[in-house]
């Protein structure tokens, strides 16, 4: 995640949803809740400004903006700013990401 080719862009082709900062999906854990920045198929990025997540991974529901909720397991590849990025041990079904993009677009751009 995160990576960027010599001009600075993204090198991610994958399919992408970037939630404005009032208003986000959620991972939630058993007690534990977490905003996501983005999310894509193959991982997310989330606020964690009190450091609160374990250090190796994660497992909760990611509670998309379109209704949809995901059983997630994931690995935690960095952490900075108070960010923290993931990246997830199964891909995420593309219509539900191209569902929840639409969402996010109509209702909040």
């Amino acid at each position: 995640m995160g990576s960027r080719n010599a001009d600075g862009k993204e090198r991610r082709f994958d399919l992408r949803v970037t939630y404005p900062a009032n208003r986000r999906a959620a991972l939630v854990t058993t007690r534990l809740r977490f905003e996501l920045v983005d999310i894509s198929q193959g991982g997310f990025r989330m606020l964690d400004e009190a450091d609160r997540c374990p250090a190796a991974g994660i497992t909760g529901d990611i509670e998309l903006l379109c209704g949809v909720k995901l059983a997630v397991e994931a690995r935690r590849e960095w952490a900075q700013n108070g960010q923290i990025g993931f990246s997830l041990k199964r891909l995420l079904n593309s219509d539900v990401l191209e569902k929840e993009k639409r969402y996010v677009i109509l209702h909040y751009e």
